[in-house]
C-alpha cells in the first residue's frame, strides 16, 4: 500500500507494508532448480486484507492509498529473475444485513 500527501514544496511519499506473504508454489529439493517448459501459468492464491485497511483513494491531487502485488520468479544466480507488479482496487461495500439501516430513513 502507497499513501502520499504533498507539503510545502516537495512531494512527501510514504510506503507502508500492509501485508507480506511468500508463497512457493513449486517445491523443489534443496539446491536443485526445475526447469519449465514455455507457456502460461497460473498459481491461485488468496490473502484476506485485514479488516483495519482503508479502501483504495485514487485522483486526488494530494493524497491517495494505493495497492499492488508483486511476483518473482527466480531463476538463479545467473540470470536474472522475472518480476511483475499488478495494481488492484479495495473497494468496502456494506453487508446485506447494513442495508436494513438505510431503509430506515
Amino acid at each position: 500500500m502507497t499513501t502520499g500527501a504533498r507539503a510545502g514544496y516537495g512531494i512527501v511519499k510514504s510506503d507502508r507494508e500492509h501485508l507480506h506473504e511468500d508463497w512457493e508454489f513449486l517445491e523443489s529439493d534443496k539446491g536443485q532448480s526445475k526447469t519449465l517448459r514455455a507457456g502460461n501459468y497460473e498459481y491461485p492464491f488468496e490473502a484476506i486484507l485485514p479488516g483495519t485497511s482503508p479502501e483504495s483513494v485514487e485522483g486526488l491531487p494530494d493524497t491517495w492509498v494505493i495497492y499492488r502485488i508483486k511476483a518473482t520468479v527466480q531463476r538463479g544466480r545467473f540470470a536474472k529473475d522475472f518480476i511483475t507488479r499488478k495494481h488492484f482496487r479495495v473497494i468496502r461495500t456494506f453487508d446485506d444485513s447494513a442495508l436494513e439501516l438505510s431503509h430506515g430513513m
